[in-house]
């Protein structure tokens, strides 16, 4: 059975942020696995990313262009560990339209591409979904990115 690490990165766990990391789960569950559940919320957490880990699913708002600072040092102390992960994926919130996002770079997305990607397994893949424009959003489509979510996780 592949090994999971799923990392939460909100303050308030109630937060669509949670919710995310529900429905990551569920997914997940759905194939069989049973994640190593990560919460971060104000002080960085021990990476836990042991030997043999083979999917890291990221899940955190973006602030600022990018990750939450305390997630930032997750990650850095965790890029030694990540040699075994085949499948990176990232699940972030985006207040603003991504428009606004492709103009600034896609921060977040990059740092992950290019620095994190690279410390993974060859030839690991990366996965990106995003929802962006969340404060204007309805929650029809809140509800519907949660199903997006659940389905790509609970799909091989």
């Amino acid at each position: 059975m592949n090994k999971c690490v799923v990392v939460h990165c909100h303050p308030l766990p109630e937060s669509f942020t949670g919710a995310i990391r529900d429905r990551v789960l569920t997914g997940l569950h759905s194939l069989g696995h049973t994640p190593t559940v990560v919460e971060l919320s104000d002080r960085p957490a021990t990476p836990v990313v042991a030997p043999g880990t083979d999917t890291l699913v990221l899940v955190y708002p973006t602030w600022w262009s990018g990750q939450p600072a305390v997630l930032t040092q997750w990650l850095a102390d965790a890029l030694p560990q990540l040699g075994d992960v085949r499948r990176l994926v990232a699940v972030s919130s985006h207040g603003s339209p991504k428009r606004i996002n492709l103009l600034e770079g896609e921060n977040g997305k990059r740092v992950l591409r290019k620095v994190v990607l690279p410390k993974c397994a060859p030839r690991a893949s990366f996965e990106w979904m995003a929802f962006y424009n969340i404060d204007a959003a309805s929650a029809a489509k809140r509800s519907a990115f949660l199903s997006r979510v659940e389905k790509r996780l609970g799909r091989r």
